[in-house]
């Protein structure tokens, strides 16, 4: 058996803007309005042939600058529901403070980890949300 394949055109991303930032989903580009700001982000993953991932993956948020609120890491979950509602994982970021880090971009990606026996040996596929820029 093969391991699921995992792009990020697998991934639907929602980031909540509602203070007056923007996300470009097409780009993948969030630009926040606000330092240190908490930005919820909520993720469907689906595999390269649009089924649920199989029972055990694991999703863990990971940025290279700013916080990654807990929970940073969600499962093992055993969802056979086919529907992208019952896939939905959240998850909480906060960016960077730039006068006291000194950086006011990054990235953010999530790992997705898949359990051995369940596509055969257990992988983990790390795939780019979205990069980020702050005042």
């Amino acid at each position: 058996q093969r391991s699921p394949s995992i792009s990020t055109s697998d991934l639907t991303v929602n980031v909540d803007t509602s203070d007056g930032s923007s996300y470009n989903s097409a780009t993948g580009k969030l630009t926040l309005k606000t330092a240190k700001k908490i930005v919820p982000v909520t993720i469907v993953v689906r595999d390269a042939n649009g089924n649920p991932m199989p029972s055990g993956t694991t999703f863990t948020l990971k940025a290279s600058s700013g916080t990654i609120l807990d929970p940073a890491t969600l499962g093992p979950y055993n969802i056979n529901n086919p529907s992208p509602a019952a896939n939905v994982q959240g998850f909480n970021f906060q960016a960077p403070d730039a006068a006291a880090t000194g950086t006011n971009s990054g990235l953010v990606s999530l790992a997705v980890t898949v359990p051995a026996g369940a596509c055969g040996g257990a992988t983990t596929t790390t795939v780019s949300l979205f990069s980020f820029t702050s005042p």
